[in-house]
């Protein structure tokens, strides 16, 4: 069983790096007619409607009983009087309300996550270009392991070290140009890096409780307050924003699929998976968006491509070759 669920979250892992991979190309049609911050919020509107409608088709196929999953009594050991760190991923379904106790932990996915490391991730690349913020994106394998090394108490292996190393080579190989970048926009990117590892960590812990999706929702829903106010900002400065087909139809592929599906996905497997092995694929999005970039828009990629991409793959394979009981090993309140 176990083995069966951390085989799904590996292919869980590879579309939602392939659908954030995409997010470069999507996103190319609706900076050119739209701020930053109105991109966001409609991208984020997109997607937390998709997510409700997604999570009321899922309780209604559970027959409404998740609803109020989070309501249990305590006097019968039900999931919702157990403490977050203290809940197993393999004991059944997650609760679907967020109890009050846990609230700040949305809030902080929230605001950390989805809308101050989205926000400087924006910048970052306005200010210092995209391959360098491609190449500095990379770096998350390295901070979400040291994250999860001292806050989950997860192990890191030397060979998890050696193909995380590898793989960000590969990245920088492909990547790696004259185009230099400004310091605002390199601060910008580091902000981006480590503010995304930590809130990784955190959706590992709170989705050993929670269902991904409503986690993915919720945390959604408190960016989308952000960035209404920062786009209500925006559109006071620079008018009524133009819509075009092209800006619409990226808006609502970076909401459906970018956002919404990528980001539950994630989080589902940051629920079964360690959060150092997740982070290991995260130089695919990069080699991602060169192949689309090649395929959709025409752009030319020479040896150091394909150089880039071989370390790439072979470093993500050599930092999953270790044992599938260290991979899906759940959070506990202790040490052992």
């Amino acid at each position: 069983m176990q083995r069966s669920k951390s085989t799904a979250a590996y292919i869980y892992l590879l579309i939602t790096f392939f659908l954030w991979g995409s997010m470069y190309v999507a996103g190319k049609f609706a900076m050119q007619s739209l701020p930053t911050f109105t991109v966001c919020f409609f991208r984020f509107v997109v997607a937390f409607l998709t997510l409700t409608l997604l999570q009321k088709f899922q309780t209604a196929r559970r027959g409404g009983s998740d609803g109020a999953a989070g309501d249990g009594d305590p006097s019968d050991g039900h999931p919702s009087d157990r403490k977050l760190s203290d809940n197993n991923p393999s004991d059944g379904a997650k609760l679907t309300v967020i109890e009050k106790k846990d609230r700040p932990y949305i809030v902080l996915i929230g605001v950390l996550g989805y809308f101050m490391s989205a926000g400087s991730t924006f910048f970052g690349t306005r200010y210092a270009g995209a391959s360098l913020s491609s190449l500095m994106n990379a770096m998350n394998p390295v901070t979400i392991s040291i994250f999860g090394a001292l806050i989950l108490k997860e192990k890191l292996s030397l060979r998890k070290c050696l193909g995380i190393a590898l793989a960000i080579v590969g990245v920088y190989v492909i990547l790696a140009k004259s185009e230099g970048g400004s310091l605002l926009g390199v601060l910008f990117n580091i902000l981006a890096v480590a503010l995304w590892s930590l809130v990784s960590v955190m959706v590992r812990k709170v989705t050993q409780k929670y269902d991904p999706i409503t986690v993915t929702r919720s945390g959604i829903g408190v960016g989308l307050v952000c960035y209404l106010v920062a786009a209500g900002v925006e559109t006071a400065i620079n008018g009524i924003p133009q819509f075009t087909l092209p800006v619409v139809l990226s808006l609502l592929y970076m909401g459906v699929f970018g956002t919404a599906a990528a980001h539950t996905l994630w989080n589902l497997s940051l629920q079964r998976l360690e959060a150092s092995t997740c982070s290991a694929f995260y130089p695919l999005q990069p080699l991602v968006s060169a192949l689309l970039g090649m395929w959709l828009l025409h752009e030319e990629n020479g040896p150091r491509f394909w150089i880039g991409a071989v370390l790439i793959i072979a470093g993500i394979l050599i930092s999953l070759i270790h044992s599938d009981r260290q991979s899906v090993h759940p959070i506990t309140s202790k040490q052992e």
